[in-house]
């Protein structure tokens, strides 16, 4: 699998929840989609499509977003721990990176730190 990322990046042995985000660009399309599970029974999923200028960085970031803004609204789940499964490197070094170099990734940063 991908990168493991929590915040505040710690490593989390038994996460109540576990957020798959991803994020593709094929041609002039656009996307992203997540998947929030529970115990290995799908609890959340979303998929939304982009702005076609959209790049597959930006997909992947936006998605990782949109899946922490559904747990942070959820009643039922906002309480519980919440592993982020990803596959994007550059997602997690711009999230990891002490420099915000857009818009999106310092919005998903603050998403992160509520």
């Amino acid at each position: 699998m991908g990168q493991d990322l929590e915040y505040p990046f710690v490593q989390l042995d038994r996460p109540d929840l576990a957020l798959y985000p991803d994020g593709s660009k094929e041609a002039k399309r656009v996307g992203i989609g997540w998947a929030v599970t529970c115990a290995d029974q799908v609890v959340a999923e979303n998929s939304i499509r982009l702005d076609e200028h959209a790049t597959v960085f930006q997909a992947e970031v936006e998605a990782i977003r949109s899946g922490l803004k559904w747990w942070q609204t959820s009643e039922k789940h906002k309480e519980k721990s919440l592993k982020i499964l990803t596959d994007s490197q550059a997602a997690v070094g711009a999230l990891k990176g002490k420099f915000v170099t857009s818009n999106l990734v310092g919005e998903t940063k603050s998403v992160l730190k509520q």
